[in-house]
């Protein structure tokens, strides 16, 4: 081999080399943005409900707050039927199915049924949180890692053919977890379970304040 094919053979080593390494490290620079873009994807924060306060939460970390917030707002739409219980109820129940665990989906399906088999949905029904029972620290209850119990106090009316019938104040206390679901289809990433100890009962309110005359005052949450 001349000294000239020497040169040119020991120029191509050269140029296959670097070439190598550039496509190596062009390879781990994609592979360093991918993963950078996904780890910011996969980062929720959420605000507390007074940013005058410092609060400090690890990432992904879900507080208190959060939990009320999404417990209210799922039971809010539930149990609001603007038309007919008959139809708003269970078209509702269809429409949040994602924000349920599939045991709590079963029971209020079964929940349902019974209602109207008892000739109980066919009302207008109008859920609101309690005056002043809104979200403070001893209304959500850490029982788990993922697990919460949170307290909601509602306000319910309900008409029947454009009549006040009946008005009632209920606690809530709903188990709430952590919900490993699609964020498009869940992005709160919780789930309604079901309820604590004997469930739902009625507490007392201004009755004065909040009655209407011929309205029913029922000892009864439902």
């Amino acid at each position: 081999m001349s000294n000239l094919d020497r040169v040119l053979d020991s120029k191509n080593q050269t140029i296959k080399a670097l070439t190598l390494s550039i496509l190596i490290i062009g390879l781990g620079l994609l592979t360093s943005i991918y993963f950078q873009y996904r780890s910011k994807d996969g980062i929720t924060v959420h605000y507390p409900p007074d940013l005058t306060k410092v609060t400090r939460y690890r990432a992904n970390e879900i507080p208190n707050h959060t939990v009320f917030a999404f417990t209210y707002a799922i039971f809010q739409k539930l149990n609001t039927w603007e038309e007919n219980g008959e139809i708003d109820f269970p078209k509702k129940v269809k429409l949040f199915e994602n924000y349920m665990t599939y045991e709590f989906r079963q029971y209020m399906d079964n929940y349902i049924r019974l209602k109207r088999n008892k000739g109980e949905l066919n009302k207008v029904r109008h859920f609101t949180l309690y005056p002043g029972r809104n979200y403070t620290q001893d209304r959500v209850k850490k029982i788990g890692a993922h697990t919460w119990v949170v307290y909601i106090d509602a306000l319910i009316k309900e008409y029947v053919n454009g009549m006040h019938t009946k008005v009632i104040a209920v606690r809530y206390p709903v188990r709430v977890t952590y919900y490993d679901i699609d964020f498009t289809k869940n992005p709160w990433k919780l789930a309604i379970a079901g309820y604590e100890g004997k469930g739902p009962k009625p507490i007392k309110y201004n009755r004065k304040k909040y009655s209407v005359p011929n309205a029913k005052i029922s000892a009864s949450y439902q």
